[in-house]
C-alpha cells in the first residue's frame, strides 16, 4: 500500500465545510494509507464539530493536529486578520517541522488542500527540499482573484507570487469545476494549468446519511437551507421570495428553516419582514453528521450563492450535500458551474438578483412537493457522478499519474 502525506488546515474535528470535503475524499482513497496535517479547531473561532470522529478513525492513519501559543491562538483569531495569503500562514514553519518528522522521504506523494490557502506553501517548501516527491495541490477555491477576497497593499501582490511559485512547482492540480480551472488558468498562461489539473467535483458519502430520515410529508412542507451569510452572500434572495409567496393567496402552507452560524446577518435582515415571523426560523448550528440527517428530511434544500458576473466558477459543498440526500433542489445562484450541476441533478435555479424568479421556483417546488410528496432529486446515474467512491478514483489516478511523472524525471 502506498503513503500519501497530507496537508489539510481545515480537517474534522474543524468544524468547516472544506474540513468535511477533505475527510470524505481523502477517506475514500483506495490502495493509500493518509496520514495528516491539520491545525487544531482551537485555531478556529466556534466549536469544534465532533461527528465525524469515527469516520476519521477508520479511515486514516496518524493524524498531527497542530496548535501553538496561547499569544499566538489570540491573534489567529482576531477578525480581519490582514495576511496573505490567508492567517495560517502563521502555522508554516510549524507544519513544516512536523512534516520533516514525519519522514517525507518514506511517503509516496505529498497532497496540499485549501481552503486555506497558506496549507500549499508548506508543500512547496517540501517540492524543494525533495525534488523528487510528488506534490498535488488540490484547490476548493481560487488563491487570488476571488470575490470574496480584499486587497492589501503589498500584501495582495506577494501572495500572487506565492501562488504562481506554488502552481509552477506542483506535479499535479486538482479543483472542483472547470470553470475554477479556467478562471486560475486566465490568471497564469504559459503555466499548463489545464494540463497539469483534474477537476474533481466535491461529493457525498452514502453511508453519512444512514439511517435515513424521510420527509415528513406533512401539511406544512419544510424548506432547510444550511450555510452562513458573509460578504455579498445574503438571506436576503430567499427572504424577499419567501415574502412575496406569503403575501398571495391561498399560498402553500411551508416553514423555512435556516441552520448556520452569522445569526446577527439574518436577525437584521428578518428584522425587515415581520411578516415572516411564523414562517422562517434559525435553527443554529448542529454537527455535520446531524445537519446530513435533517437535509433528508427535509421538502426542498434551498442554497444561496452571492451575486456575481457570471459564469459562476464555485461549487459550494453543500451542493453535494444535498445531492447524497436526494431532495428537490432550490439553487439560488448565478448562471455556471452551481447553477449547471443543479440542473443537472433534477434541481430548480433562479438567479440571486432576480427575487420574482426565486418566488416563482419556490412556489413550482412547494407545488411539486405537495402533489408529488416522494419526488426525489434527480436519477440515480446522474448522483453516482458525485459520490464520493466514484470521486476517489479520479483522486488516486491523479496521485498516480503524478508519482510515475517524477520517477521518469
Amino acid at each position: 500500500m502506498k503513503r500519501l502525506l497530507a496537508v489539510s488546515y481545515c480537517f474534522p474535528p474543524v468544524a468547516s465545510p472544506e474540513a468535511f470535503v477533505s475527510a470524505k475524499l481523502m477517506g475514500a482513497l483506495q490502495g493509500f494509507k493518509v496520514d495528516v496535517i491539520s491545525a487544531s479547531p482551537d485555531l478556529f473561532p466556534g466549536r469544534a464539530d465532533t461527528s465525524l470522529d469515527q469516520y476519521v478513525k477508520d479511515r486514516f492513519g496518524r493524524i498531527e493536529r497542530l496548535t501553538t501559543s496561547w499569544p499566538l491562538r489570540k491573534l489567529m483569531l482576531m477578525p480581519r486578520l490582514p495576511l496573505r495569503p490567508d492567517r495560517y500562514v502563521l502555522l508554516k514553519s510549524l507544519a513544516l517541522r512536523r512534516a520533516l518528522d514525519m519522514q517525507p522521504a518514506n511517503y509516496d506523494a505529498v497532497m496540499t488542500r485549501s481552503q486555506y490557502h497558506s496549507s500549499h506553501l508548506v508543500g512547496l517548501a517540501l517540492k524543494k527540499l525533495f525534488p523528487r516527491l510528488p506534490w498535488i495541490a488540490s484547490f476548493s477555491d481560487p488563491w487570488t482573484g476571488g470575490i470574496y477576497e480584499r486587497t492589501i497593499p503589498f500584501l495582495s501582490a506577494y501572495s500572487l507570487h506565492l501562488e504562481k511559485e506554488a502552481l509552477t512547482h506542483s506535479d499535479a492540480l486538482i479543483f472542483p469545476t472547470a470553470e475554477m480551472r479556467d478562471f486560475v488558468a486566465r490568471q497564469h498562461p504559459g503555466l499548463q494549468i489545464i494540463a497539469r489539473s483534474t477537476v474533481i467535483p466535491h461529493g457525498f458519502d452514502p453511508t453519512l446519511y444512514t439511517p435515513p430520515v424521510p420527509p415528513q410529508h406533512e401539511k406544512v412542507s419544510r424548506i432547510s437551507m444550511f450555510g452562513s451569510f458573509y460578504g455579498p452572500r445574503s438571506p436576503e434572495p430567499l427572504l424577499n421570495a419567501v415574502a412575496r409567496l406569503a403575501e398571495k393567496p391561498g399560498k402553500p402552507n411551508f416553514t423555512v428553516e435556516i441552520y448556520g452560524r452569522n445569526s446577527d446577518v439574518l436577525h437584521s435582515a428578518l428584522a425587515r419582514y415581520p411578516q415572516l415571523r411564523d414562517i422562517v426560523r434559525h435553527m443554529g448550528e448542529v454537527d455535520h453528521v446531524s445537519a446530513l440527517r435533517v437535509m433528508a428530511g427535509a421538502d426542498i434544500l434551498a442554497m444561496i450563492d452571492a451575486p456575481m458576473p457570471p459564469p459562476s466558477i464555485f461549487m459550494p459543498s453543500k451542493l453535494a450535500d444535498y445531492i447524497g440526500a436526494n431532495r428537490p433542489i432550490l439553487a439560488i445562484t448565478p448562471e455556471g458551474a452551481a447553477a449547471d450541476i443543479a440542473r443537472m441533478v433534477g434541481g430548480v435555479v433562479a438567479s440571486p438578483n432576480n427575487y420574482a424568479q426565486i418566488a416563482e421556483a419556490l412556489e413550482q417546488l412547494l407545488e411539486k412537493a405537495k402533489s408529488e410528496p416522494d419526488s426525489l432529486s434527480s436519477a440515480e446515474s446522474h448522483r453516482d457522478a458525485f459520490r464520493i467512491s466514484e470521486l476517489s478514483i479520479s483522486l488516486a489516478t491523479t496521485i498516480e499519474r503524478a508519482i510515475a511523472k517524477c520517477a521518469s524525471r
